[in-house]
């Protein structure tokens, strides 16, 4: 099914959200969840704010279960103005939040759990498998604005002994690791010693060990780095990912370089807004705020290149 994409008018956003309200109301009053659902692959966050405004209380509830239930959830969550999405998780029982939570990647878990007030939060937790709890609750001691806050604990690092061969069968093991261009060497105490490149590591013989290819000059941030200066470091070095240690150098996750254009991108759209003197919502539901969020990556990418 292709995406629905809307007209070009100043009122497409509105017109969008009430036609969908419309029928999806219609779906609901029928059982026909099925239908909303898939509806729900073709909206934009802004028609899901237009929604919410429309429905009636029991079909807002019906929607935001299904809602929260879909594979998409995350996605819309976290581009939703922020009371929009507080509003939206206070209606949801803990045992979805944790649902939803645990089918998202753990930066990104950590910053919907973020809008939960701390004994919310505790609550999800505890429905969580311990691994996953205990990752989540590290990375929400970090603040929001800092690189601890930012980063993911989805990377590959191994160990410096590690030969070429085994290298590459660990990273074809690892789907989920992010940003597998670079490859994290560590010491025996997980501290960060070296970086290798995948192009370096397939054209290294397989017996070699990462030590004897890796670059140990690593450009790295602390975990208590301001997002603002992270955004800068990797813009001035070109990176696609960027390590985070803690004060032992030991190495705590990464910061890929389209988390970084996020922040840079969430900050100067807050900015132009707010001197514009435009809410939240605003910002979601217009068509000046996507035209913003689409093409300021690509000028922070060009500005960076020319850097």
């Amino acid at each position: 099914m292709a995406p629905f994409q809307t007209p070009s008018s100043e009122a497409a956003p509105a017109r969008a959200g009430r036609a969908y309200s419309h029928v999806i109301r219609r779906f609901v009053r029928l059982g026909a969840l099925d239908d909303v659902r898939r509806l729900l692959d073709r909206m934009h966050p802004a028609d899901v704010v237009e929604i919410l405004r429309t429905l009636a209380p029991a079909e807002r509830k019906a929607f935001i279960d299904i809602l929260v239930a879909h594979d998409r959830a995350g996605g819309v969550l976290a581009d939703l103005p922020e009371p929009q999405a507080v509003d939206i998780l206070s209606q949801v029982s803990d045992e979805r939040i944790a649902s939803l939570v645990s089918r998202q990647a753990p930066d990104e878990a950590a910053h919907l759990l973020g809008l939960l007030d701390e004994k919310r939060v505790d609550a999800v937790l505890k429905l969580l498998d311990e691994k996953t709890a205990a990752t989540l609750d590290r990375l929400l001691t970090y603040g929001r604005e800092t690189a601890g806050g930012m980063m993911t604990t989805r990377f590959l690092a191994l160990d410096r002994h590690t030969r070429v061969g085994d290298a590459i069968g660990r990273i074809r093991g690892e789907p989920e690791a992010e940003m597998v261009f670079y490859l994290y060497v560590v010491d025996e105490a997980l501290r960060l010693e070296g970086v290798v490149s995948l192009r370096q590591l397939v054209l290294a013989r397989q017996d070699q060990e990462l030590r004897e290819i890796m670059n140990p000059k690593v450009i790295r941030v602390r975990v208590d780095t301001p997002r603002a200066e992270v955004a800068d470091v990797i813009a001035r070095y070109n990176l696609l990912a960027l390590p985070v240690v803690d004060a032992g150098n030991v190495l705590a996750g990464i910061i890929t370089v389209d988390d970084a254009i996020d922040a840079i991108s969430d900050e100067t759209t807050r900015d132009m807004y707010h001197m514009a003197g435009l809410t939240a919502e605003d910002r979601i539901a217009t068509p000046t705020g996507e035209s913003v969020r689409r093409r300021l990556p690509w000028m922070v990418i060009n500005l960076a290149w020319r850097r």
